[in-house]
Order: C-alpha cells, then sequence, then structure tokens
C-alpha cells in the first residue's frame, strides 16, 4: 500500500511539473497567418483595390500566409466620381504575432460615396509597431 502511495505521489509531483510547461509553449507559438486590415484617418475600417492589397502583400515579406480580414469589399454600385473622391491616408494594420501589430502608411485616393481606397499615390512607409488590442 506504501508503494502505491509514493507511486502515486510521484506521478501527482511530475504531472504539477509538466502541464504548466506544456501550456506555457502552446501560448508561445506564434500563429500560421499575418492577419491584415485597413483602415482610414479616422480609425474606421475601408475596402481596398487589389492593386492596394497586393502592393501591402508584398511590402509585408513575412514568410507566413498573409490573410486580409476586413469583411469591406468594393460596393459594384458605386461610380466613384470625381467630385466625391479625396486624397487621404490609408493605414494598413498587420498582427505578425500574438505580442506586435506592423502599421504601414501610404497616399491614396478615397472614395467619399463608398469608403474605398481606389488609387495609390505613394508607397507603403512603415509608421510605428504595437501590442494588439
Amino acid at each position: 500500500m506504501k508503494t502505491i502511495k509514493k507511486i502515486w505521489s510521484i506521478l501527482l509531483v511530475c504531472g504539477l511539473i509538466l502541464v504548466p510547461t506544456i501550456s506555457v509553449s502552446a501560448a508561445e507559438q506564434e500563429p500560421e497567418k499575418v492577419e491584415v486590415s485597413f483602415f482610414n484617418e479616422n480609425g474606421e475600417e475601408v475596402s481596398v483595390s487589389e492593386e492596394i492589397a497586393d502592393s501591402f502583400m508584398e511590402q509585408l515579406d513575412v514568410d507566413k500566409e498573409v490573410n486580409i480580414v476586413s469583411d469591406k469589399n468594393l460596393r459594384a454600385s458605386c461610380t466613384h466620381i470625381p467630385c466625391n473622391q479625396v486624397k487621404t491616408t490609408l493605414y494598413g494594420h498587420a498582427k505578425v504575432s500574438p505580442t506586435e501589430c506592423w502599421v504601414y502608411t501610404k497616399r491614396v485616393i478615397m472614395c467619399k460615396c463608398c469608403g474605398a481606397a481606389l488609387k495609390s499615390l505613394s508607397d507603403w512607409q512603415f509608421a510605428y509597431s504595437h501590442a494588439p488590442h
């Protein structure tokens, strides 16, 4: 009986030591995908043209799959007439790890009617990094 209690005690101690180590290492793994979204100067999520999205993917240069998480799409019914277009700054936000996000900026022409970034006026520039919210 004493031998069985000793074995259970040893297994219990080993379990208490190993379980936290396993859960910590699982939490430290980086995501397999980089999550990307685009925002205007007011912090509102916007849709972007395929050209702008592709140029952002090239700028990131990461060894992970890049996934645009925006649910905004270019509105097909909008004609993007010139009087509704403005020059503004577009923010590309990439969550590259559980602890870091990279933010890039780009000057673009946006449609005030539908809020879509239509045309690039500059290259992407790294602005800053921050902890994810």
